[in-house]
């Protein structure tokens, strides 16, 4: 069944009163998720690692505690309240340097090119502008041999859903792994998770990176 289309906006970009009962459904319905991703970046002590929306923010301490206090996690988000939010929550390790946490888009990052070791991005897709664009970015700020994770959702249960009508973006998660080359990047693998979310897994090549097919 379609979902309102005031919630698909919400899920989108969490904003006004019922901001802080999304960030709450967004924890709860991508915990496994995030579990499952942050795993699959195989991080280290001391690694530099990027999150691209990290919505409710219930990944930014599994990230801090997987880097541990050697290293660094940059958390990105589109919605002024999550980012206020982690800012308040987080205020500790944003003292230290250990988290950094800024509005941005998955299109125009930040950051300098080759400067994380790892980059995680889980359910964001649908809100992409540009798909091309956005992987360009994602791959341009790792460091070669970097791990990249995108979580895609079920094709069709998107589709159900009603973010297709609503005219978000729907990607097949294989379809993504056969463009991954003209990225820059080599798929590792494609594990399933819950809600039959996808983990595309992929590793930023040594040379020739950006370039087309």
């Amino acid at each position: 069944m379609a979902m309102p289309s005031f919630l698909i906006d919400q899920l989108s970009r969490p904003k006004g009163r019922f901001a802080p009962i999304t960030a709450m459904l967004l924890n709860g319905v991508n915990a496994r998720t995030i579990l499952g991703g942050i795993s699959a970046l195989d991080l280290r002590p001391g690694q530099r690692v990027v999150e691209v929306g990290f919505g409710g923010g219930l990944s930014i301490p599994l990230l801090l505690r997987a880097v541990t206090k050697l290293g660094h996690v940059f958390a990105l988000e589109t919605s002024d309240e999550m980012l206020a939010r982690a800012k308040r929550r987080f205020i500790v390790p944003r003292l230290q340097g250990r988290l950094r946490v800024e509005k941005a888009y998955v299109e125009s990052l930040p950051l300098g090119d080759a400067s994380y070791d790892a980059v995680m991005s889980l359910n964001t897709i649908p809100f992409w502008t540009d798909v091309d664009d956005a992987m360009r970015e994602l791959a341009r700020v790792l460091v070669p041999g970097g791990r990249l994770v995108v979580g895609i959702a079920d094709p069709d249960e998107l589709t159900r859903a009603g973010f297709a009508a609503q005219g978000h973006r729907i990607v097949v998660p294989e379809k993504l792994g056969e463009l991954l080359p003209r990225y820059g990047l080599e798929m590792l693998e494609i594990r399933r998770t819950a809600h039959e979310t996808a983990l595309l897994v992929a590793r930023r090549l040594d040379e020739g990176w950006g370039d087309e097919l």
